[in-house]
């Protein structure tokens, strides 16, 4: 009967309706108080104050990257805003072998890398495993001290283990021309393998890439992440212990003649990118 009468009719109320305008509905007139907070850029992850906004966008998350370099499992929160990240990770070198009684030791290989993209959420707990360089081999009676293999890094999501996954580098057994094996890369966008140990004089693989020769250098820089280190040299003077390998994912030097202690692999890492 009200509209047929001319009357108000409505249900809002003053908070629906913008600050400083004015209406009359079925309960009687009201003044606005929605405020006006005009044009907003939304930071990602940012709440909203509650009001009227006349138009926007949403700002670009920040780009940024992280590197886990020590080995142990750590946990990588996904900033605000981000959807996607790249990720480098290397495994470990393996650890050289000692020397015997006549023989300088054999190197240990270089660890694996494998680069890729990988989808995720904001805010997202992604699991971050990094690889420990293997051991160099004791001083045995005898024999050669056999090197421990290096460490497998790897990157998981809630949803999948192992998302990007890099083995460490193979230990030396011993014998100086059967180099340690080299690690190689997992499942991603690209993967390289660890350089293999030389074998005449014992020097450790290089990382991710081209073969070790008493410190040849790792053979990749994709998209300006880091290359795998160097294999470290053979000990240079009877008794004396091999290098270790360097960082990233280098292999270690072999021992030297007559009881040198073999050099250990240098450790594997986990680069992140966003």
């Amino acid at each position: 009967m009200a509209d047929q009468l001319g009357g108000a009719s409505g249900n809002a109320t003053a908070g629906d309706l913008l600050s400083g305008y004015t209406a009359s509905v079925a309960s009687g007139p009201i003044t606005g108080t929605m405020p006006n907070q005009g044009s907003l850029t939304l930071q990602p992850g940012a709440s909203v104050t509650p009001g009227y906004y006349g138009g926007g966008n949403v700002a670009a998350p920040t780009a940024g990257s992280q590197t886990f370099s020590t080995p142990g499992t750590y946990s990588f929160t996904v900033p605000s805003g981000v959807t996607r990240l790249l990720a480098a990770v290397y495994g470990g070198g393996g650890g050289a072998s000692s020397g015997d009684g006549v023989n300088v030791g054999g190197g240990g290989g270089g660890g694996g890398c494998c680069v890729g993209f990988i989808d995720v959420l904001p805010n997202q707990s992604i699991t971050v495993v990094v690889g420990s360089g293997g051991a160099g081999g004791i001083v045995l009676s005898g024999g050669f001290g056999a090197g421990s293999t290096g460490g497998t890094s790897s990157l998981s999501t809630p949803s999948a283990s192992n998302v990007l996954i890099a083995y460490g580098g193979n230990g030396n057994p011993g014998n100086v021309v059967t180099a340690g094996g080299s690690g190689s890369g997992g499942t991603g966008t690209q993967n390289w393998t660890g350089g293999s140990a030389f074998s005449n004089f014992g020097g450790g693989g290089a990382g991710a890439g081209g073969n070790g020769a008493n410190g040849t250098p790792g053979g990749i820089a994709f998209m300006n992440l880091v290359a795998g280190g160097n294999g470290g040299y053979y000990g240079q003077t009877n008794g004396s212990t091999g290098q270790n390998g360097f960082y990233p994912s280098g292999g270690g030097g072999g021992g030297g003649a007559y009881g040198g202690t073999g050099g250990a692999g240098g450790n594997g890492m986990v680069y992140i990118q966003w």
